[in-house]
């Protein structure tokens, strides 16, 4: 195993102590999360490639699931698939037994959603206004939409479906 693989491990460990003892956990509504009409943060990126997936398995696009797969640019298929299997079982339990209030998203001191976006998409098409939250007390370092185009190698023409896909998402939540 390499040194960064090891390290990321190592972090994974110890990561959910550490934001146990940084944090603070409250009820946070959805919209602000949402801030603005533009993708200005990374949730806001991936959020809307979620919400993108989410619309192919109901129907409602035929891409969805290929440009979530290309902007997390699993190692093979069959990582992807697994992935992508997860996010149905997810989507499933939110239909069934509606959202697990004991099922936080992790939010740093800029607002910005660092580990849910899965659930946070869900929250926005399933227009759930409430979701549980870990607030960390600190900024996390996190890339721009600009770099995030570079580095999932979007073209402008994908980068506009998905900046679409924000402001359905975000709409939607905001229609009562």
């Amino acid at each position: 195993m390499g040194i960064k693989k090891f390290l990321k491990k190592q972090w994974e460990r110890v990561a959910p102590t550490i934001y146990k003892l940084t944090s603070k956990k409250a009820f946070i509504k959805t919209k602000d999360l949402f801030d603005t009409p533009n993708m200005t943060k990374y949730h806001h990126v991936l959020s809307a490639l979620r919400y993108l997936a989410l619309e192919e398995y109901y129907g409602e696009n035929d891409f969805g699931i290929s440009f979530y797969i290309k902007a997390n640019q699993f190692g093979t298929q069959e990582a992807a698939n697994e992935d992508i299997g997860r996010y149905k079982k997810l989507i499933k339990s939110i239909e069934e037994r509606g959202y697990d209030k004991k099922s936080y998203i992790y939010v740093d001191k800029n607002g910005t959603c660092f580990n849910g976006t899965h659930r946070l998409a869900l929250c926005c098409y399933f227009n759930i206004k409430e979701l549980p939250a870990v607030l960390v007390k600190r900024r996390l370092n996190s890339p721009t939409v600009k770099q995030m185009q570079k580095h999932y190698g979007l073209s402008d023409e994908e980068f506009s479906v998905i900046e679409d896909a924000y402001k359905r998402m975000i709409s939607h939540l905001t229609d009562d």
